[in-house]
C-alpha cells in the first residue's frame, strides 16, 4: 500500500457529507483507508482519478455508492472556511503546526 505524504487532509465528496478529515491515508489499486478522527474508514476503489499527494481523488465502486472522493492537504484556510463550523469542538487556531497537531491528537484519544 502507498501512503499519502501529508499529515492531515481535507476530504470531500459531492455525494457523501460524512467525510471531512483524513489522517494516515493508504491506498492500493483496490482499497483506500484512513482515520477520520473518530474511526477508520475503508472504501473500495473503482478508479483512481488523480494519484497526486496534493489532490488525491478516486471513484468508489458502484456497490458502495459510486461517489468521487478528493483529498487535499489541510491548511488553516481550509480549516477556517470548511471544517471549523462542522466539528463538535472547534478551536481558534492561527498556526499551521498547531492545527496539524490538534488533529493528530485525536488519534490518541480515539482508542
Amino acid at each position: 500500500m502507498e501512503k499519502l505524504i501529508h499529515r492531515v487532509y481535507y476530504v470531500f465528496s459531492e455525494k457523501d457529507s460524512t467525510v471531512l478529515i483524513a489522517l494516515d491515508i493508504y491506498f492500493n489499486e483496490r482499497n483506500v483507508r484512513w482515520f477520520d478522527t473518530i474511526k477508520e474508514r475503508i472504501m473500495t476503489i473503482e478508479k483512481v482519478i488523480d494519484p497526486s499527494h496534493e489532490h488525491f481523488a478516486f471513484k468508489r465502486v458502484s456497490a458502495e455508492g459510486g461517489a468521487v472522493y478528493t483529498f487535499v492537504p489541510m491548511t488553516l484556510e481550509i480549516y477556517n472556511n470548511k471544517i471549523k463550523h462542522r466539528i463538535l469542538s472547534p478551536q481558534e487556531l492561527t498556526d499551521q503546526e498547531k492545527l496539524l497537531l490538534a488533529f493528530e491528537e485525536t488519534r490518541k484519544n480515539a482508542w
